[in-house]
């Protein structure tokens, strides 16, 4: 599994950067770092993660070392600036830098994306690939169902059979003392 190789940072504090690092160390990563504005949030929320904490105005030197950035902070601008990205992947040599933005408003700016080695996914990434493997589930589920289908008609005619074999089997062994009887032979 490439993210239990991976170093993620986080950007944010918040409710929605708790969840996200949960979910990365249940994955098992490599190692989170935990960056946010105030330092008492980031150190408290990296103590009670076990991760690290990184103060704000060293997480920019961080982002040579991660493999991920997952930005959800709450800022009015973004956080994650093209010139920053382009020097940590000047760094990187040449390994690609996968920058994920789960902020409203958006914590990266938008060339952030463009950069070569830079891979940026959005809100709007996510809900489109929810939305895709939605539809790969619809399709499966209508494969499924048309196999539970097939299925069952078989079992349907097989049921049929049994039950038409014991009132054949019923019939014959109701039927054959009367064939047996004296006046049903002399007719």
């Amino acid at each position: 599994d490439l993210l239990s190789e991976s170093r993620v940072l986080v950007l944010g504090a918040g409710e929605t950067a708790e969840k996200t690092a949960r979910h990365l160390l249940s994955a098992k990563v490599s190692g989170l770092h935990i960056a946010n504005r105030t330092w008492d949030r980031a150190a408290a929320l990296a103590a009670a993660l076990r991760a690290d904490p990184v103060r704000w105005e060293a997480f920019p030197r961080l982002l040579s070392k991660v493999d991920v950035v997952v930005s959800s902070t709450s800022a009015p601008e973004p956080v994650l600036t093209v010139p920053m990205v382009r020097e940590a992947l000047a760094e990187r040599g040449g390994r690609s830098l996968f920058v994920v933005d789960i902020a409203m408003p958006r914590d990266v700016a938008e060339g952030v994306g463009e950069l070569d080695g830079a891979y940026l996914y959005t809100l709007s990434d996510l809900g489109a690939l929810a939305a895709e493997n939605a539809d790969k589930r619809r399709g499966e589920f209508t494969a499924a169902s048309a196999v539970v289908a097939d299925a069952a008609e078989s079992f349907g005619a097989w049921l049929e059979s049994v039950r038409a074999g014991r009132e054949v089997s019923l019939r014959h062994s109701t039927l054959r003392p009367l064939g047996a009887a004296p006046a049903l032979r002399a007719a």
